[in-house]
């Protein structure tokens, strides 16, 4: 073997190694824990929505991938294996904000029913007809 197929030979493994092992290290990585984190913001339901609504490319530039607390009313709920997902519903307004819960969270929030007022703070993610938050906690 040349000198040359050699140094490629031990570059190319080195390579593998630390994409291997970055690749393990980023499928381990712990979650943010939401519920200790700082909050960038904290709103109403109508607040965040309206800000979605009315522009969502600044909305996003200012919301997105960062830790919102949002209050307001159950709109609508719906149980899964996975967890729970609440729809917090804007005043006047068909959509509002999707919360999905999991774990604790989740459990305490199948006692609940629409009507009822609730704190969640979560990550926000976009907005498709609702806005969506998602590892949320109640606060």
């Amino acid at each position: 073997m040349s000198r040359s197929f050699k140094i490629f030979l031990i570059v190319g493994a080195l390579a593998g190694f630390i994409g291997v092992s970055a690749a393990i290290y980023l499928f381990n990585k712990p979650h943010e824990d939401v519920s200790g984190a700082e909050v960038a913001y904290s709103l109403t339901v109508d607040e965040l929505f309206t800000a979605f609504n009315s522009d969502e490319a600044a909305a996003n530039e200012k919301f997105l991938n960062k830790i919102v607390e949002v209050n307001g009313m159950i709109g609508e709920k719906s149980d899964s294996p996975e967890g729970v997902t609440v729809i917090l519903n804007a005043t006047g307004e068909m959509f509002g904000v999707s919360c999905g819960f999991v774990g604790d969270d989740a459990a305490a929030l199948r006692n609940l029913s629409a009507g009822e007022e609730i704190t969640v703070r979560g990550i926000c993610t976009g907005f498709l007809t609702d806005v969506n938050l998602t590892r949320c906690v109640l606060k």
